[in-house]
């Protein structure tokens, strides 16, 4: 399938790290899909935690993309909700990745 397309991005490129833990906070205040990008090389080569409360079936996509190869690793269908505050915790150590959620 067609890689995502960003609207735009923060990037903190001035350290390699292998192994970390990454907090972020949502709010969504429209529908539509949102992105976390994480472990970024460059435009061809990144993970991402894909938010897509309009998609009832996979509102929550891990997703790896390896030289413009695109491939989802895992997916859940989860309520999101609109004006709502999200927790995603980020977890990756080698070549394990977890992701959590906690709301409100």
């Amino acid at each position: 399938s067609e890689p995502n397309r960003w609207a735009s991005m923060v990037l903190q490129n001035t350290f390699d790290c292998p192994n970390a833990v990454l907090r972020v906070n949502v709010y969504l205040k429209s529908q539509g899909r949102v992105g976390v990008l994480f472990r970024y090389y460059d435009e061809t080569s990144f993970g991402s935690l894909v938010i897509d409360p309009t998609n009832t079936h996979e509102s929550l996509a891990l997703t790896i993309t390896q030289s413009g190869d695109h491939q989802v690793l895992h997916s859940v269908g989860r309520e999101i909700r609109l004006n709502t505050w999200y927790r995603f915790t980020i977890v990756f150590y080698k070549q394990e990745l977890k992701v959590f959620m906690q709301e409100g």
